[in-house]
C-alpha cells in the first residue's frame, strides 16, 4: 500500500512538472539519472556532455504478478535470442517493480551472464573448421571437395500459415540437447550477389559488419525448371519449420526447446523448492544456490553438445560427396545490374544466407536430427560472416564476450515506482494490449458470483495453436479436476465445465487438451509441476495439424494445488478469465531522441526487443538518407501530400504542380524516390486501424489543376474519375504507426506526362483510418548524352488466381505485341506483384508462386518463395518491416509483407528486344510451376507490369503504338 501511495504522488508531481510536455511517442525523451547495479545511467538529452549512455536504449520493466514475463525471463532462448540478433550498439535498460528491487535486479543480472556463458559454448561447438582459409563462394562442402556433402532428411508433419492469430504455424523442435544431434544450413541455391552503394550511418550489425548489412540481391532463373527446384526447395525448408516438442520424464525435466523460424526457445526451469519460483525468494542465499544449480545444469548440456561435436566430424569423414538437387548446373544465376537504390526491395529469392548465417543460436539447433543415426551435412564452413563471428567470440573469449555486452545491459536497483522520473509517467500513459500487455489471470470463486477465493496468473498456450480463453462466450464456468487428463475415455463428459489438469509426462498437452476437448470442456486449465515456471504449451508433429476447439492455459504449482483443494472440499468451485490492466512494460529512446513504442510480444521471447531495436536503427539510417538528399542542391524535394486521413472511396487525392524547370528534366534524375510515411489519427499505435491492407497510389497527370480541384471536391469513387496507372504500392501493418519508406520508381518517369499531375492513394474503402504523408525526391540529376526514360507501354495486370489466370480470351494464353522505336538505347521490364487471399493451396497469400514475362522467347523469371516461411517477415526488419505488430506479422508473404513497401521488379532486358522491330511478350503466374487450379476461394493475384524505354538525351519519339497507351 505504502508503495502503490508512493506511485500515485510521483505521477501527481510528473504531471505538475511535465507542463506541456504530453510525453507521447515521437516527443523528446527527458533527461533522466538511473541507480543500477553497476553505478548510476546518466541520459542528458542528444548530443550533450555528461550523458554515460545514448540511444538506441530499449526499457523493460518486470512484475513477478505477470505469467508472460515470467517465462519471458525463465526461457533461456528468450535471452538467448536477444544476444544472437542485437545490433551491437544498443543499449537495454531492465526495471522491476518488485519490494526487493535491489534482488530482483541481481537475479536478472546473473540470468543474463549465465546465458552468455552458454552462447560462449554454442559458439565454440560452431567451430568446424579452419576459418583463415579463403572461402570459396561456390563450394558447398567441407575437406577441400568441390562437391556438396548429402543432406538426408524425414520428412516431417506441418501446419500451414493461417492469418487469424489464434493459429500460426511456428515450429517447435522439442528435444534435449542432451539427445540432439546438431543440424546446420540446408543445402541452398547460391546467390549471386550485387553489393548495395547505399551510404550506411548505421549498421545494426551482429558481428561482421560488412556482410550484415547487405540489402537483398535479386536472382533471376533463366531455366524454367528452375520452378521445379524451388518448389521442392520450399517444400522441404517448411517442413523442416514444422512444430515438434518430445515429453521426458518428471524426474530429467530440466529443459524444453521450441524453435522457431530462426528462433529457439529452451525453457530452463529456474527451480527454487522452497518457494516455487525466483520472485518469491527470500534469502540471497537461495537466489545463488538456484544460479549454480541452473549452472550446473547447462555445463552438463554443453558437454553433450561438444560431444555431439565431434561425433558429427568424424561422421563427416566418412560422408559421401554428391551434387546437392538443389544446385543445377543448368540453373543459370544473373544478378540484376540496374539496382542502384538507396534501400533495395526484393521477394526474388529470399536471401536465407543472410538471415541465418549471422545466428549461432539457429544454427545451434536448426533441423534436429529425429534420431541420431540421421545427420544433417553442415554447410558452416562456407558461411564466412558465420565463421567469423564465431572465430570473433571465440579469440576474445567467455569474458571478452560477457564484458561487451554488460557494458550495454543495464539492471536498475531501485523499484521502478521510486525512480522518480518520467519512466513511471510514460509506462501508466501508454496502453498496451494484446500479448504482452497487463496481466492475465484466472479468478477462482465460490457458489456466488463475486465470492473470490483466489486469482491467479496464468500464461495462455502457444497463439498459433490453442485459442485464447476469451473465446469462451460463457464468463463463469464450474472448474473441476480430472487428474492428469490423459484418459481418452468418452464415458464421463465434462460438458460446459473447465477441467483442471496437473503437468506430468503421462501424455503430451495435445493429448490432454484433445481427451478435454472430446468430454465435452470450455477450456483446460494446466498448473506447472513442482519447481517449474510457467511456459507456452504448444504442440508437435502431426498434432499441429489438429485444429483446437478449446483454449488452453498454464497457471502455477501452488495455485493448481489449491485450486485442487478448493474443488476437494466444496460442492462448487466456479472460474473465469480475466485481463487486468497494467501499465506498460516497454518503451524504446531512438538515435534521434524521442521516445518510441517497441509494440506487441507475440510470445514470450526476448527476440521481440531485438526487432525493435533493428528497426530504430533502420529509421536512423533513412533518416540519415533523407538528410544527405536534402544537403545536395540540385535535388528536388516535391511534397504531395503531409498527414492527409486516408478512408473509404475516395481516399486521398492530391493535385501537384511540378515547376517547368523540374518537369523538362524529371528523366535526367538518376532517381525518383517515393517517400511515404504512414501514421494513424491518434499519436499512439492504439489508435490505429487493427488490419493489414493494400494501399496504391495512381498517378493521372494531363488534367489542369483546375479540373483536380473540381473532381476532389465532389469526391468521385474511382468509377467516376480516372485513377491512372498505379506507381507504388505498400501493405499496412497491423496496429502501428511507425512505417515510413523510400521506393526508387526511376523508370516510371515517362508517366509523368505533364506538369500537372493527380495523385490518388487508396486502401480498401471499410478500412478505419490511416494518416498518410507522402514527398518525392528527385535526385543525382545527371548531365551529357545518356540514357533516360522517355516511353513506356503497359503490359500485364493480375486478376484472380484460377485457371482462368494465364488465359486472355480470344488469343488463349496472354500475349502482347509490340512495335519497338529505332532509337531505342535501353529497355526495363517493371513490374509490381502481390498475392492475396486462401483457396485450398494457401493461395495466393501463403503459396509460392512464379511470374514469368517471356520477351522474344527470352525468359523472365520471379519466384516468390518467401511466402509461407515462418519469419520470412520478421528477418525483413532491417529492410523496412514494421516489427512487434498487432497480428500475424512474422510470417514471409507472396511478394509483400505486413508494413513494408512492395518493391518492384525491374529487370534490364536491352538485349532482349528488337528496336524498329514487332516484339513479342508474354506473361504467366504459375503455382507449382503450373497453372493455378484452385478448388475453392481462389486467391488474387495483384499486379501492374510495365516496358520502358531509353533513349539518349535530347532524342526520340515514340512510336504511334507507344503514344496511345501513355
Amino acid at each position: 500500500m505504502v508503495g502503490m501511495l508512493s506511485f500515485y504522488s510521483i505521477l501527481v508531481t510528473l504531471v505538475v512538472f511535465c507542463g506541456s510536455q504530453k510525453l507521447n511517442p515521437n516527443e523528446t525523451a527527458p533527461n533522466f539519472v538511473l541507480s543500477t547495479l553497476d553505478g548510476p545511467l546518466i541520459y542528458k538529452g542528444l548530443n550533450k556532455p555528461g550523458s554515460n549512455v545514448k540511444g538506441p536504449m530499449i526499457f523493460h520493466s518486470y512484475s513477478s504478478k505477470s505469467g508472460f514475463l515470467e517465462a519471458l525471463w525463465n526461457k533461456d532462448s528468450s535471452l538467448l535470442d536477444l544476444i544472437d540478433n542485437s545490433p551491437d550498439n544498443t543499449h537495454y535498460v531492465f526495471l522491476n517493480s518488485e519490494e526487493d528491487a535491489h534482488k530482483t535486479a541481481l537475479w536478472m543480472k546473473q540470468r543474463f551472464q549465465s546465458i552468455l556463458e552458454k552462447y560462449f559454448t554454442i559458439a565454440k561447438s560452431l567451430e568446424r573448421c579452419d576459418v583463415t582459409k579463403p572461402v570459396n563462394a561456390d563450394r558447398r562442402s567441407f575437406g577441400g571437395s568441390s562437391k556438396p556433402l548429402p543432406s538426408r532428411r524425414k520428412k516431417h508433419h506441418f501446419p500451414k500459415p493461417h492469418r487469424r492469430i489464434e493459429r500460426r504455424s511456428l515450429p517447435d523442435y522439442g528435444n534435449n540437447p542432451e539427445q540432439a544431434v546438431i543440424k546446420t544450413f540446408k543445402q541452398r541455391p547460391r546467390i549471386v550477389r550485387k553489393k548495395s552503394n547505399m551510404a550506411k550511418h548505421h549498421h545494426d550489425k551482429a558481428w561482421n559488419m560488412k556482410t550484415y548489412k547487405k540489402r537483398n540481391n535479386i536472382v533471376h532463373f533463366r531455366n524454367n525448371n528452375a520452378v521445379f527446384t524451388l518448389a521442392g526447395h520450399f517444400k522441404r525448408q517448411t517442413e523442416r519449420q514444422s512444430s515438434h516438442r518430445d515429453k521426458k520424464t518428471a524426474s530429467n525435466i530440466k529443459r524444453q526447446t521450441i524453435v522457431t523460424g530462426d528462433s529457439k526457445h529452451h525453457f530452463i526451469k529456474h527451480q527454487n523448492h522452497k518457494n516455487g519460483t525466483y520472485h518469491t525468494i527470500s534469502h540471497e542465499e537461495n537466489l545463488t544456490e538456484n544460479f549454480k544449480r541452473q549452472t550446473t545444469i547447462q555445463h552438463k548440456e554443453n558437454q553433450s553438445i561438444s560431444k555431439r561435436r565431434d561425433n558429427l566430424t568424424d561422421l563427416k569423414k566418412h560422408s559421401n560427396n554428391k551434387q546437392d538437387g538443389h544446385q543445377t548446373n543448368s540453373t543459370k544465376r544473373q544478378t540484376i545490374t540496374h539496382q542502384e537504390n538507396l534501400i533495395k526491395r526484393s521477394f526474388i529469392i529470399h536471401d536465407e544466407d543472410e538471415v541465418l548465417k549471422r545466428s549461432l543460436v539457429s544454427t545451434m539447433y536448426d533441423y534436429l536430427a529425429e534420431d541420431e543415426n540421421e545427420v544433417a551435412a553442415t554447410d558452416n564452413c562456407h558461411d564466412d560472416a558465420l565463421q567469423k563471428r564465431v572465430a570473433e567470440i571465440i579469440n576474445g573469449g567467455p569474458e571478452k564476450l560477457k564484458q561487451a555486452w554488460m557494458k550495454r545491459l543495464h539492471f536498475v536497483n531501485e523499484s521502478v515506482l521510486d525512480v522518480g522520473n518520467f519512466i513511471p509517467l510514460v509506462l501508466s500513459r501508454w496502453y498496451c494490449s494484446g500479448h504482452g500487455c497487463g496481466l492475465d489471470q484466472v479468478a477462482v470463486e465460490g457458489k456466488e458470483e463475486g465470492s473470490v477465493k483466489l486469482v491467479s496468473k496464468r500464461l495462455d498456450g502457444r497463439y498459433d495453436w490453442l485459442t485464447s480463453p476469451y473465446s469462451i462466450k460463457q464468463k463463469r464456468a464450474k472448474i473441476v479436476d480430472i487428474g492428469d487428463g490423459c484418459d481418452n475415455s468418452t464415458s464421463t463428459k465434462y460438458t460446459n465445465t473447465v477441467v483442471l489438469i496437473s503437468n506430468n509426462n503421462t501424455c503430451t498437452y495435445f493429448q490432454k487438451l484433445k481427451n478435454a476437448q472430446e468430454k465435452g470442456a470450455l477450456c483446460a486449465v494446466i498448473y506447472a509441476n513442482n519447481g517449474e515456471t510457467l511456459f507456452d504449451m504448444t504442440c508437435q508433429n502431426a498434432e499441429c495439424e489438429v485444429e483446437m476447439k478449446i483454449p488452453g492455459t498454464m497457471i502455477p504449482y501452488e495455485d493448481g494445488i489449491k485450486i485442487k483443494d478448493l474443488i476437494k472440499n466444496n460442492k462448487e468451485i466456479n472460474v473465469h478469465f480475466q485481463h487486468t490492466p497494467w501499465w506498460n512494460f516497454f518503451f524504446g529512446i531512438d538515435e534521434q531522441g524521442k521516445l518510441q513504442e517497441v509494440g506487441w510480444l507475440v510470445y514470450p521471447s526476448m527476440i521481440f526487443l531485438s526487432y525493435q531495436a533493428k528497426w530504430l536503427n533502420y529509421v536512423t539510417n533513412l533518416l540519415h538518407d533523407i538528410s544527405s538528399m536534402k544537403q545536395k542542391s540540385d535535388n528536388e524535394e516535391l511534397t504531395i501530400f503531409q498527414g492527409k486521413i486516408m478512408q473509404g472511396n475516395h481516399g486521398v487525392v492530391a493535385c501537384h504542380e511540378i515547376k517547368d524547370s523540374v518537369f523538362k528534366d524529371l528523366s535526367k534524375f538518376g532517381h525518383v524516390y517515393l517517400d511515404m510515411a504512414l501514421g494513424c489519427p491518434g499519436s499512439t499505435d492504439f489508435t490505429c486501424p487493427h488490419w493489414d491492407h493494400t494501399v496504391q497510389l495512381y498517378l493521372n497527370c494531363g488534367e489542369s489543376r483546375v479540373q483536380c480541384k473540381e473532381n476532389k471536391k465532389k469526391k468521385r469513387n474511382h468509377h467516376q474519375v480516372r485513377l491512372g496507372p498505379e506507381i507504388g504500392r505498400w501493405i499496412t501493418p497491423f496496429r502501428r504507426r511507425i512505417g515510413r519508406w523510400l521506393t526508387d520508381i526511376r523508370p516510371l518517369a515517362p508517366l509523368f506526362t505533364s506538369k500537372s499531375c493527380t495523385f490518388t492513394m487508396k486502401t480498401v474503402p471499410w478500412a478505419m483510418p490511416w494518416k498518410p504523408s507522402l514527398k518525392l525526391w528527385l535526385t543525382d540529376k545527371k548531365s551529357g548524352n545518356i540514357d533516360q526514360p522517355t516511353m513506356f507501354e503497359e503490359l500485364f495486370r493480375g486478376g484472380t488466381f484460377n485457371g482462368s489466370y494465364n488465359l486472355d480470351s480470344p488469343k488463349g494464353r496472354r500475349e502482347k505485341t509490340i512495335n519497338v522505336p529505332k532509337n531505342v538505347t535501353k529497355a526495363m521490364l517493371f513490374a509490381t506483384i502481390t498475392g492475396h487471399g486462401s483457396d485450398d493451396n494457401n493461395c495466393a497469400e501463403f503459396c509460392v508462386t512464379s511470374h514469368h514475362f517471356q520477351i522474344n522467347e527470352n525468359d523472365n523469371e520471379r519466384v516468390f518463395d518467401n511466402a509461407g516461411t515462418a519469419t520470412g517477415c520478421a528477418d525483413r526488419v532491417s529492410e523496412g518491416s514494421e516489427p512487434n505488430e498487432h497480428g500475424t506479422w512474422l510470417y514471409g508473404r507472396n511478394g509483400w509483407c505486413d508494413g513494408e513497401n512492395v518493391g518492384p521488379w525491374i529487370e534490364d532486358v536491352t538485349k532482349q528486344i528488337r528496336p524498329g522491330e514487332e516484339n513479342t511478350i508474354k506473361y504467366n503466374g504459375f503455382f507449382n510451376s503450373k497453372d493455378p487450379a484452385p478448388k475453392r476461394d481462389p486467391g488474387n493475384i495483384i499486379m501492374y507490369s510495365y516496358l520502358i524505354f531509353y533513349t539518349k538525351s535530347g532524342g526520340g519519339q515514340a512510336s504511334d503504338d507507344t503514344k496511345n497507351n501513355r
